[in-house]
């Protein structure tokens, strides 16, 4: 993280008597400066953006704002003080204060995308694919002798590969869609390879330890299904999907068959009291589990229908109830205890299950983000299942590989209630251990996230008659214990060896999507606009006046957080190039930037309404938000205001609509799913209302 061992502090002088030290006037621009081709002004503070870049600032750090004294600023530090001491006692010049908010947005976290997509040349071309193994799940002591030496492509697929899914095909041909073919070994080996555009945001399936004729075909095209996606072939795509519902559709149909086999053969008749009494020893068996292949292929179609194609949505849904049943009725959400001598395809077994059940959460718990349904799974259901280790150890490719890395850094031991429970319960109370991976955090983010919206569901927080359920604020004590728990996040994320606020990610950009959240929680925590969105509907126009009634937040100093998140998540593709991060790079982000990055210009766009109708009221720390807004834009072709004044309430209600703008512009070109595309063009519509008002006024 960066040390600001020479930054100045922002704090104002607590003396009797004494004015905010941060004045408008002392950051204002001559005339004689305004003729300049680049003003001196804009240039020093450029410089003061840009010139001191480094890799690893933290500008997720929290301690930034503090609600607690809302006229003034704390320190930035490495990690957030979660016990907000008192601000000493000196004075800082308003140039100042300005620069370094500007200076927490633009850091230098984005190292060049050459060097991070180098890779070194192999040493020999001609080394020829490792041999497969068989399914871990059915043969895992059988294969330990067949443990390879050499790393292979986990997307290869052999000729004996795609001879036996096709034999497979034959023999569910009557599972199968009538018009479904198969499709040929390259284009089926082509979205594979696309489906680690998926599975590098997912990580639940290891492919370097089976080949894809050892996966269940539901599996198999599952995975080519989202694969067709994200190499855009949506026909394709369609086709391919239909091919994994049936067969998993068959699969469920058998396990309810069963079921009710098991329930007529245990139907007790009429007898004496005494041998009535049921059995529970012979009826103790449960009904046959679903196996978690079919459920990671339920998933992976649940996503694909989730984020695409608009009458597959009830699908999704439909989907996420049948594999939230089956991760319960087949006693998946318990820990498993480890054998002892683990080996590395029993580790990738249990870990790949551990995994498969967090990224349902976090599947379940995006559709409660963006379309405002129950939650399905509760974190609490989570609470005895061991954290997802380090990404270094799940891709592995062979056992050595595996072993040095764990011995290089020991395994994660804490479960997700451990680590959760460190986030919510006093400092006093709390486990001095708070390592956690990339994975960890991002699942964890999602829990706090859930219990944000839950503790505002249940409107415990409703305590004046007729109060508006979508505006009235969390209590203080409930604030203040979700602000804590965020900060204690935010550390622990700091000290995660894969946390990383690079688009261009080497790894999994597990952290980076962790980000996302954490900014998506900041805004629920002071702001709610969920009710009122309609994304469901898929309709731009109805969305784009969902939009228009949102209301506008009330100013609060336990906005300042929020603000700042979404400035700093709006500002990441301004400094790498808007054009070069639409068409280059934010194509391999995660769904979850798109809708944050959503949230946050809406979010961004009402508060600077509500700004500029108070503009002669704006505390001092709102007009650093508002200067730091307007610097980020005024790096884009969207903000040219008429007026030099930056507080003006015109030049503010033309921010509000430029937020928006910039949202359409990073995200309009590369976008891979039609939930997306329809939030684009609504928001697009909603700015383009927003200008035309400000025109007429």
């Amino acid at each position: 993280m960066r040390n600001f061992e020479s930054a100045i502090e922002l704090r104002t002088d607590s003396g009797p008597n004494t004015d905010s030290v941060l004045s408008t006037s002392d950051t204002q621009v001559s005339p004689s400066e305004t003729a300049n081709l680049i003003p001196t002004a804009l240039t020093n503070e450029l410089d003061m953006l840009w010139d001191s870049f480094q890799l690893q600032h933290n500008p997720f750090d929290l301690s930034f704002f503090s609600p607690e004294f809302p006229m003034n600023f704390q320190p930035f530090d490495f990690a957030p003080s979660l016990d907000i001491p008192s601000l000493p006692e000196t004075t800082t010049p308003a140039s100042d204060v300005s620069g370094r908010a500007e200076e927490s947005i633009w850091q230098d976290d984005l190292p060049c995308a050459s060097e991070l997509l180098r890779q070194p040349p192999l040493k020999d071309s001609t080394i020829p694919p490792r041999p497969r193994l068989p399914n871990v799940s059915t043969a895992t002591q059988s294969t330990e002798a067949y443990l390879p030496s050499a790393p292979r492509n986990p997307c290869y697929m052999s000729p004996q590969d795609y001879d036996l899914i096709s034999a497979s095909v034959q023999d569910n041909a009557a599972l199968l869609p009538l018009q479904f073919q198969l499709p040929s070994k390259h284009t089926l080996s082509r979205y594979i390879e696309g489906f680690s555009g998926f599975n590098l945001h997912r990580p639940f399936l290891q492919l370097s330890t089976t080949s894809l004729s050892q996966m269940p075909l539901e599996l198999v095209f599952a995975m080519a299904a989202m694969g067709a996606q994200y190499r855009f072939e949506a026909e394709s795509a369609l086709s391919l999907y239909y091919a994994a519902k049936s067969i998993i559709d068959a699969r469920l149909n058998k396990v309810s068959a069963a079921v009710v086999e098991a329930a007529r053969n245990s139907t007790i008749q009429a007898r004496p009291a005494l041998e009535a009494i049921p059995n529970t020893a012979a009826n103790s068996a449960g009904p046959p589990a679903i196996s978690i292949e079919t459920i990671q292929a339920m998933i992976i179609c649940m996503s694909l229908c989730s984020w695409e194609y608009k009458n597959l949505l009830p699908d999704a849904f439909i989907l996420a109830e049948q594999i939230v049943l089956h991760l319960r009725q087949g006693d998946y959400l318990r820990q498993e205890d480890p054998a002892e001598d683990e080996t590395w395809l029993q580790w990738i077994q249990c870990e790949g299950r551990r995994r498969t059940v967090f990224i349902a959460f976090i599947l379940f718990n995006l559709h409660s983000i963006f379309y405002d349904t129950p939650p399905r799974l509760m974190a609490r259901e989570l609470w005895s299942i061991k954290m997802p280790q380090q990404e270094a150890h799940w891709w592995a490719n062979t056992a050595l590989e595996w072993e040095e890395i764990r011995r290089r850094d020991p395994p994660i031991c804490r479960t997700f209630g451990d680590y959760y429970s460190d986030l919510v319960v006093p400092r006093e109370s709390r486990g001095s251990n708070h390592r956690t991976s990339a994975f960890g955090c991002l699942v964890s983010i999602h829990g706090l996230v859930q219990q944000i919206q839950l503790t505002r569901d249940t409107l415990l927080h409703i305590d004046i008659p007729g109060a508006d359920l979508d505006t009235t604020p969390l209590s203080e004590d409930v604030y203040m214990k979700f602000r804590r728990a965020l900060c204690r996040w935010d550390s622990g994320w700091a000290s995660s060896r894969e946390s990383t606020t690079q688009p261009i990610a080497h790894m999994a950009p597990l952290g980076f999507n962790a980000t996302a959240v954490f900014r998506i929680a900041w805004i629920r925590l002071c702001f709610n606009a969920v009710p009122s969105r309609n994304f469901s509907s898929r309709d731009p126009a109805v969305i784009a006046a969902s939009f228009a009634r949102c209301p506008l937040p009330e100013r609060s100093p336990r906005l300042y957080s929020a603000v700042l998140q979404s400035a700093h998540a709006l500002s990441i593709p301004v400094r790498i190039g808007l054009r070069y991060a639409s068409k280059t790079q934010i194509l391999s982000w995660s769904i979850i930037h798109s809708i944050a990055n959503l949230e946050c210009a809406l979010f961004l766009s009402k508060w600077l309404e509500r700004a500029s109708l108070e503009s002669h009221l704006l505390h001092d720390e709102e007009k650093v938000l508002v200067r730091v807004i307007a610097r980020i834009l005024k790096e884009t072709p969207f903000f040219n205001p008429a007026l030099d004044d930056e507080f003006s309430a015109t030049t503010i209600k033309q921010m509000a609509y430029s937020v928006l703008k910039l949202f359409t512009e990073m995200f309009k070109q590369s976008h891979l799913f039609d939930a997306i595309g329809s939030c684009i063009e609504a928001a697009d519509r909603y700015a383009s209302t927003l200008e035309c008002y400000n025109e007429i006024q």
